[in-house]
């Protein structure tokens, strides 16, 4: 938010974040008068806001982790009035995903718990969308042009490796990180 908020310096903005203690951590950080921080759920924003509406909104590596989009992007529609950006992990494929990463080394960020990779089907998602009343939705990869080491440990530790044609892709553990940016007009 504070990488965006410099691009757009007169904007007000509010974070929305189930995790107090890391809403505290923010709170700490960012000033009040430009920055609002509110425990909540991307699945009932219209609960958390009300009738209160945003010219934009963000969701950025957010969906991936949720078991489905659906409720999510719903809300996010419902509550924005000009549009939506996320980025995500998206496929250009009719079919979606669903990836469970558990951790299973001692000492890891995510020992005993999941995590999700879900990678989603791209014209399915866009179908969704305008099935909740999109106009417009424009999608385009997310084009990574650094080349990031392989972490030593083995964990889930991102990289990039280089493909035939130059270009780099993301991985994390076992897995391809497609990220789409997606603009959706409400």
């Amino acid at each position: 938010m504070l990488h965006l908020a410099d691009l757009f310096p007169d904007a007000h903005w509010t974070g929305v974040d189930y995790d107090e203690e890391a809403l505290a951590i923010g709170r700490e950080r960012l000033d009040p008068e430009r920055f609002e921080l509110v425990c909540g759920d991307i699945m009932d924003l219209e609960g958390s806001f009300g009738a209160k509406r945003f010219d934009i909104s963000f969701s950025l590596m957010t969906l991936l982790n949720l078991e489905d989009y659906e409720r999510a992007v719903e809300q996010m529609l419902a509550v924005t009035s000009r549009r939506v950006f996320i980025l995500s992990l998206f496929a250009q494929t009719e079919f979606d995903a669903f990836i469970r990463v558990s951790a299973r080394l001692a000492g890891g960020a995510f020992e005993g718990r999941w995590a999700f990779y879900n990678i989603y089907s791209l014209p399915t998602f866009e179908a969704y969308c305008r099935g909740l009343g999109a106009t417009d939705i424009v999608a385009e990869p997310f084009e990574i042009d650094i080349d990031i080491p392989r972490p030593a440990h083995g964990g889930m530790g991102t990289w990039t490796e280089r493909m035939a044609d130059g270009r780099r892709m993301q991985l994390s553990g076992p897995l391809a990180m497609p990220w789409w940016f997606v603009a959706i007009r409400p």
